[in-house]
């Protein structure tokens, strides 16, 4: 059940006390909630807790949780703030925030597996982009989130995430060339 629709009945059922439901809600969301932390911070265990520590709150203040649009992306910006404060708390100091996404996926991968050395270069690429840019191409393109969803996902406003997808596009595409033949790809979600 992935679509919206299918999210939202079982949010309601859910919030009326249904286990069953929040079982589901769990099932459907904890892989793609741990991946997410893991691209934000290395440490499995603290990354499980924080994890299991979102769903236990859930569920002692699910009468009180309000609607939601969209189950997911509520899961991952209240996933990603009690991380971050987590991790603020623990450390006691400022956080060197770290965005740690391996962008280029097997879909690409198998597009210029013949052109290695473009790879590696487009690898080398993207880590030379700031850990925020890196993060927001991941949202966008990877987890296909609206500006607005990250936006509201990063507390930044619509033209700070629009502002960061068009730069780190630009410097990609200044760095390599390689992009003007996956244009189509990055492009065309960015309407220009």
């Amino acid at each position: 059940m992935s679509n919206t629709v299918g999210e939202q009945k079982l949010w309601t059922e859910f919030k009326g006390g249904s286990y069953d439901a929040f079982s589901e809600i769990y099932h459907l969301f904890a892989t793609d909630i741990i991946t997410y932390g893991f691209k934000i911070h290395h440490d499995e265990d603290l990354i499980r807790d924080v994890m299991h520590d979102l769903f236990v709150e859930l569920w002692i203040t699910r009468e009180r949780l309000a609607n939601v649009g969209s189950v997911k992306f509520y899961l991952f910006k209240s996933f990603r703030y009690k991380l971050l404060a987590t991790l603020k708390k623990n450390e006691n100091r400022i956080i060197k925030y770290e965005f740690n996404e391996e962008l280029v996926d097997q879909d690409i991968l198998e597009l210029i597996n013949d052109k290695e050395n473009k790879l590696n270069k487009l690898e080398d690429t993207l880590h030379q982009l700031a850990p925020r840019q890196r993060e927001v191409i991941y949202l966008y393109f990877y987890l296909s989130y609206s500006i607005t969803e990250i936006s509201t996902l990063l507390n930044v406003n619509y033209q700070s995430v629009s502002n960061l997808l068009q730069r780190a596009l630009i410097r990609l595409r200044s760095l390599l060339h390689i992009l003007l033949s996956l244009s189509g790809f990055f492009v065309s979600r960015l309407h220009i």
